[in-house]
């Protein structure tokens, strides 16, 4: 009785420790379970902000889209209105001269507006300008020019003895008081130069007279 109480309890004991053995390579397989689990786990919450990333990239590419499509509707408006009518179009557009009126953008047409402006306001200003010129040339205070000594007398002289020089003829037309100013200057400047050669020809006369 007693050898078999021993050699059960030695059986149960080897059963124990095979049991503890399984449980220990259960325990163990569990562990890496727990941590596949954690991996996958991981994976998903990966996967989960990578499909947030793309859900938000798609958005952007419809937007895109939406944007280009927009895009093309308005350059498709621009080409129809600078493409030419067809010409059963200009033959209804022609006017009782024959001539067709051309279809023109509205960019050209603001362009052809604001440049007619601009023409007008410059034919404006010139005309202004112009009217400004005119009240200033005849404002224009006349120049007081100092006669020499005996200019007068000396010229009246000149006109008896020799009669009136192409200079001081009369002219019918009426100048401003410029163009007059002008004149008298010119012929002060004409007269002292007479004088000068006539001077100087009297007194080549007097030496040449002194000589013989």
């Amino acid at each position: 009785m007693g050898r078999s109480k021993g050699t059960m309890e030695e059986s149960d004991i080897q059963d124990l420790l095979a049991m503890r053995s399984e449980v220990l390579d259960n325990q163990k397989e569990t562990e890496s379970l727990r941590s596949d689990m954690t991996v996958l786990q991981t994976e998903v919450r990966t996967i989960g902000q990578k499909q947030d990333l793309m859900s938000v990239a798609v958005e952007d590419v419809q937007k895109s889209v939406s944007e280009i499509g927009l895009q093309l509707s308005a350059m498709t408006e621009v080409l129809k209105s600078l493409r030419p009518d067809p010409p059963g179009r200009n033959r209804e557009k022609t006017t009782d001269t024959g001539t067709s009126a051309p279809v023109k953008s509205p960019t050209l047409l603001e362009q052809e507006n604001r440049n007619a402006l601009l023409r007008a306001q410059l034919e404006k200003e010139k005309e202004q300008t112009r009217r400004c010129e005119e009240v200033f040339m005849q404002r224009l205070p006349p120049l007081n020019v100092t006669k020499p000594p005996g200019f007068d007398k000396q010229r009246d002289q000149d006109q008896v003895t020799e009669g009136p020089t192409p200079s001081a003829g009369t002219s019918r037309h009426v100048h401003t008081p410029v163009f007059n100013q002008h004149i008298n200057n010119r012929e002060s400047q004409l007269w002292q130069g007479y004088y000068r050669t006539s001077g100087n020809e009297s007194t080549v006369h007097e030496i040449n007279d002194e000589g013989t």
